[in-house]
């Protein structure tokens, strides 16, 4: 029974911020859509698509290092482990700032007058990528202590929910603002929450610091580097869809086809919730080494996010087009057959998600690689001629096609290599 409610807690937190963080993100793109022009907005998603690959490369898969880490001991019984967060944390920072140095250059240098932020403006966007980054890593060692309410906090929802409630007084108040701005609020707000949340996480690590410890900072990097590179395959995979639109469609298209992902990414909730509360479980059992553990975990959260996904698809037939002209300006109101296909998509890619974290601890570590790459490949093989010939739907049928097959190839791969997973499963 004590088990049951610890678990409910969890769900009832993570299912708090999870909503909460979804209604402010999407908030956020509904105000930029009514205060920016159609191409200027297309701008803004494109620079947020983009800025989530950058995310995945500057943190080095070090939110992972940090749930393994967080979950391995006790802060009051380890003192090694400030160290050891400590050090993920300085390379986060450092990686993440070199990133986001050349971020902010390729964006100016591919995006046109809507984005051409001077140097005070520059400084200010600098320090998103970082903020953010960190964010996530602290986020992680929340988990990682078990410390779900202050995890589920500073995943998104203190950061999103000051971006929203000053992007809202602007929108009220004056009904304008440009891209740079817009996203130097959301810079500011990820600035706030990561201070916020760094002094929280001393009151329980009192000896974590940001004083930069390069070995150990090299060794954690290291350490994090496969993590990495599959990381950063998917993410690319997960964007190719945003680069396809701009490439190949004018750019008030980016916009249209934005709010179409946002809002479909917005149902995958339930998932995100999930995900959240057995992430955390799955690395407590990595870090004990209880591999029969790890595959009931993946079994039963894989059945769970197929369940997930029949009730989403349902519910986006049912309300997506409705709530999306009553709230959208009308330049956007044609993204409803896109929206669908990008909804069935990723509820595909969310639903087999777990299989990965199977194949990560496998002895045929390479194996996993093979899926984002599959994925890239069916993509650019599929996008062009599909597009040519259904415009903007044909970007969601290839992204709903190429991760399906992805997925195909994913739970293959991890019955493959874990045949015992069958009777796990039964």
């Amino acid at each position: 029974m004590s088990r049951f409610r610890g678990l409910r807690g969890e769900v009832l937190w993570a299912a708090a911020a999870k909503f909460g963080t979804g209604i402010f993100q999407f908030g956020i793109s509904l105000l930029m859509a009514r205060m920016l022009s159609v191409a200027a907005f297309g701008t803004f998603e494109f620079v947020l698509r983009t800025m989530s690959v950058v995310l995945v490369v500057s943190n080095l898969g070090l939110t992972w290092k940090s749930l393994m880490l967080a979950s391995g001991g006790e802060p009051e019984e380890d003192a090694s482990l400030g160290d050891d967060l400590s050090a993920v944390l300085g390379a986060a920072l450092v990686s993440s700032t070199l990133m986001s140095v050349g971020f902010i250059a390729f964006m100016g240098a591919t995006s046109g007058t809507d984005f051409a932020p001077d140097m005070f403006e520059r400084v200010i966007l600098t320090a998103m990528v970082p903020a953010f980054t960190l964010l996530l890593v602290i986020s992680e060692a929340f988990r990682g202590l078990a410390k779900i309410r202050d995890a589920s906090l500073f995943s998104g929802l203190f950061s999103n929910g000051i971006a929203f409630s000053v992007l809202l007084t602007f929108y009220l108040v004056s009904g304008d603002l440009t891209v740079v701005s817009g996203l130097m609020v959301l810079s500011v707000a990820a600035s706030v929450a990561v201070a916020t949340a760094f002094a929280v996480l001393r009151r329980l690590i009192s000896n974590i610091n940001l004083r930069f410890r390069w070995p150990e900072m090299a060794k954690q990097a290291r350490e994090s580097a496969p993590f990495a590179v599959y990381s950063v395959l998917v993410a690319v995979a997960a964007t190719l869809d945003i680069w396809a639109v701009k490439l190949l469609f004018p750019i008030d298209q980016v916009g249209v086809y934005g709010i179409a992902a946002r809002w479909s990414q917005f149902f995958l909730l339930p998932w995100m919730i999930s995900s959240a509360v057995f992430r955390g479980r799955l690395a407590s059992a990595i870090a004990r080494n209880d591999i029969g553990r790890v595959h009931r975990i993946v079994a039963v959260n894989a059945r769970v996010l197929g369940l997930i996904a029949v009730v989403l698809l349902l519910l986006i037939h049912l309300t997506s087009g409705a709530l999306l002209r009553s709230v959208l300006p009308p330049e956007y109101t044609g993204s409803e057959p896109t929206l669908v296909l990008l909804a069935i998509a990723f509820s595909i890619q969310s639903t087999f998600s777990m299989y990965s974290l199977g194949l990560l601890l496998s002895s045929a570590k390479l194996l996993k690689f093979l899926v984002p790459l599959f994925q890239m490949a069916a993509f650019a093989a599929l996008v062009g001629p599909l597009s040519m010939r259904l415009g903007l739907d044909g970007i969601g049928v290839s992204m709903l096609l190429a991760i399906s097959a992805a997925a195909a190839l994913q739970v293959g791969l991890f019955f493959t290599v874990f045949p015992g997973q069958r009777r796990l499963d039964a």
